[in-house]
Parts: C-alpha cells; structure tokens; sequence
C-alpha cells in the first residue's frame, strides 16, 4: 500500500458473496445458461464461463432493473433480499454463494494518516475493528433473517447441487492463476493462499 501513497486501517467482510435474487428458477449450472445477470468484479468473468450473459449495473439500479426485466438476476451481498427489497420484484435466490466472505478495506492517504496525533490514530485504528467486527455479526445475522423469512416474503431458496459446487472449483481453479499473471503482488497472494488451502 505505501508504494501507493496508502495507509491500509483495516479490512471487513460483507460476509458470503454472491447471494444471487433471480426472476426465474436456477437449478443446476446449466439454468445460467443466457441468463441475463448482473454482478460485478471477477464474477462477471467467472459466470460468463458458466453461460450467463453477465453484465454491470449500478447497486442502486439492481431493483428496477429486475423489475421491468432489463436482467433476469442479480448478485449482492445477503441485503439484496430485504435491504434492496427486491424480495418485491424476484421469486428466488440461489444459493450458496461461492465465497465465504467478500473483503473490503478501509485506506487512507499516507501523508495525512502519518500527519495525524498518534491518540487519533489508536482511535481509529480501534473504532475500524469494532465496526469490522460488528459488520461480519450483522451479515451472517442477516442470512438467517433472509432465510427465515422466505414463505412470509414469496421467494423460494434454491441450493445448488454438490456436482454443480465441484464444477465451480473447476472453473475458479485455472482463473486464480489467469488473475495471478496480472501482477505480482497478486501471484504472492495466490501462492500464499495455495499453501494454506494445500492446493
């Protein structure tokens, strides 16, 4: 990060990634096939190698979007359902999302951190654990409330197959090393998480 002029405070999750609301039903790998369906990052490559046609929009626009049928899904964190309340627009979510956690982090300019009275930042540093730790307790909180609430809210909750999940590690396998070429912080990364996960 100082090589970019970054302090990195600290990092949270958003919890498992991605929770898929879609239109129409997604039984098995072979129902994304052109499906229209929105996501963002490495996953709109990685569905495209599935057969959706994947496509960005803005979180804000996921709603409408649904609604008037411009896509058939979407992706989003565990808050797509009742926090985007497209649980009005959608008759399913599909699960399990891939990731058991989607990372963010919090950064600030070098210079100003560095600037900043050391009581400023123990304060900081200390307030972004609490929140990271409180927003990792809300989301996995969040999936039961999702889940819970699926008769009351008229949605069915699909769970891919245990086949389909081992055609996912088929197809994410060969991408961590595509990803990887890109930089070489990137292929440390991987080579570090290869060796913790004894691939």
């Amino acid at each position: 990060f100082s090589l970019h002029n970054i302090y990195y405070l600290g990092g949270d999750s958003y919890g498992a990634y991605p929770y898929i609301v879609s239109t129409v039903p997604v039984r098995s790998y072979e129902d994304f096939e052109g499906l229209k369906l929105r996501l963002g990052g490495p996953w709109l490559d990685f569905y495209a190698r599935v057969g959706a046609a994947t496509v960005w929009i803005p979180g804000g626009d996921i709603y409408m979007a649904l609604k008037l049928g411009t896509i058939d899904a979407a992706a989003w964190s565990s808050d797509i359902v009742i926090g985007l309340k497209t649980y009005e627009v959608i008759d399913y979510v599909i699960m399990p999302p891939l990731n058991a956690h989607l990372f963010s982090g919090l950064c600030v300019n070098l210079e100003s951190w560095e600037a900043m009275p050391v009581d400023i930042q123990q304060a900081l540093k200390a307030a972004q654990q609490e929140y990271g730790q409180k927003v990792f307790e809300l989301y996995n909180a969040d999936w039961e409330i999702v889940e819970a609430r699926a008769d009351e809210l008229g949605y069915e909750i699909i769970w891919l197959s245990d086949a389909d999940m081992e055609k996912t590690r088929q197809l994410a396998l060969p991408m961590w090393d595509e990803y990887a070429d890109r930089c070489d912080y990137s292929a440390r990364a991987l080579a570090i998480i290869k060796d913790f996960w004894g691939f």
